[in-house]
């Protein structure tokens, strides 16, 4: 969730400008335009997110970045930006908006290996059962986006890890 949607957009948009051969120059335009671009402004501000984990609602009103897995194994390229612990077997991360000093958290964030100015700026990560989220913009799932639930707030919930096989 959050400067996600966003991301997932301009790298669509990018795509489509270019063609599917040239994904590489797709993928630095999309970090140009938001890092340098018209949307920099937007995606710094984050997004209004309601987030409640296990029955406690995060405080922040805005948020930047909001991943959601049970998959047990590092994501894409070897990340693994979660690191608190919690009851469940879904594993978050939340950063709010503005990601007070982000390109120096970003590595720190990829490594799930947080700094104590991170925890206190409000970067926070754990382990839920049950993640309530309301948003007004789209949500984005394994690289498909979705609009927002308009009849309250998207439940994800989980009982177990997922496992693959993978050869």
């Amino acid at each position: 969730w959050g400067a996600y949607a966003t991301g997932t957009r301009i790298a669509r948009e990018e795509i489509a400008a270019r063609g599917p051969g040239q994904v590489t120059l797709a993928v630095l335009s999309t970090l140009r335009r938001a890092l340098f671009g018209a949307e920099r402004r937007a995606l710094r501000r984050g997004v209004a997110t309601g987030l409640s984990i296990d029955g406690a609602p995060m405080t922040e009103p805005a948020r930047l970045i909001g991943l959601a897995t049970t998959l047990q194994r590092p994501l894409v390229a070897g990340m693994n930006p979660f690191w608190g612990e919690g009851p469940g077997p879904i594993r978050w991360l939340d950063v709010p908006a503005p990601g007070h000093r982000l390109a120096l958290a970003a590595p720190f964030l990829a490594l799930g290996r947080p700094r104590r100015w991170m925890t206190r700026a409000g970067y926070a990560s754990g382990r839920a059962a049950r993640i309530e989220l309301s948003l007004d913009t789209p949500f984005v799932m394994d690289g498909e986006t979705f609009p927002p639930g308009r009849n309250g707030p998207m439940i994800l919930t989980a009982s177990e890890e997922i496992a693959f096989i993978s050869l």
